[in-house]
């Protein structure tokens, strides 16, 4: 994964902690909702980071 890609994960990550939902997500970082989904389960699965 590029550097640029990772950034852009770990940026809807903090979005979504943040309490944007998937449609902001999706706007905002062109992320689908397979991508969506599957940053959320990541989520879950690491507990909360911040």
């Amino acid at each position: 994964m590029t550097k640029r890609n990772e950034t852009r994960y770990d940026e809807a990550q903090d979005a979504m902690r943040d309490g944007a939902d998937d449609e902001q997500i999706r706007r905002d970082y062109g992320f689908n909702r397979q991508v969506i989904a599957g940053l959320r389960a990541a989520l879950a699965d690491k507990g909360p980071t911040w």
